[in-house]
């Protein structure tokens, strides 16, 4: 692995922790509003929480799916049997 791939790798590893902590800080902090806007607790933290959870594995699993190199067996033109 040369050193800028190794780099690539770990600014794309960096991303993807940051977008999935940001996500769930961001889901926490608008549930936690809103039960002082309602005065409940901790129901829409804890919703907030979840949300925010599912929200940064969708996106971190969006972001693999967009890096991730084309399979070897994928066909690109019509069927050849022979």
């Amino acid at each position: 692995m040369s050193h800028s791939s190794s780099l690539r790798a770990a600014a794309q590893a960096a991303t993807y922790v940051t977008l999935l902590s940001f996500s769930v800080i961001i889901g926490a902090w608008v549930g936690n509003q809103a039960d002082v806007w309602f005065a409940t607790s901790p129901g829409f933290l804890l919703l907030g929480l979840c949300i925010g959870a599912v929200a940064g594995f969708y996106n971190l699993i969006r972001g693999f799916n967009a890096t991730k190199p084309p399979s070897s067996d994928a066909h690109t033109g019509p069927h050849d049997p022979s």
